[in-house]
């Protein structure tokens, strides 16, 4: 009997060496993925942030061009539509705004 339990306590210590084995190889892999995982979120938030970037340029680069051919009829037909477009949606967005205004001090 005593050899039995000697035997039985041996197989539980290399059950355990196992477990343990198994449970770091688990922990290290698990460890590679959320590294992985927060590159690949600072890589997106940088990407976001230029991409905001390039946004405020294009804006920048819109705004300058409209007060432009506002002094100056552009040639290319296209930007002519747009800027008429620009200058529709100005209007609009300046009557609703004294709409809104006109409703505020009524109410």
């Amino acid at each position: 009997m005593g050899k039995k339990l000697k035997t039985e306590i041996g197989e539980t210590g290399e059950s355990l060496k196992d477990f343990y084995e198994k449970a770091k190889v688990f922990t290290r892999n698990v460890s590679g993925k959320i590294s992985k995982q927060a590159e690949i979120q600072k890589l997106n938030i940088n990407l976001l942030k230029l991409n905001d970037k390039l946004e405020r340029a294009y804006r920048a680069l819109g705004e300058k061009s409209f007060v432009y051919f506002k002094k100056n009829v552009p040639a290319d037909p296209e930007i002519k539509k747009l800027a008429g477009s620009i200058k529709a949606q100005n209007a609009a967005i300046k009557n609703l705004k004294a709409k809104i205004s006109r409703h505020k001090k009524a109410g």
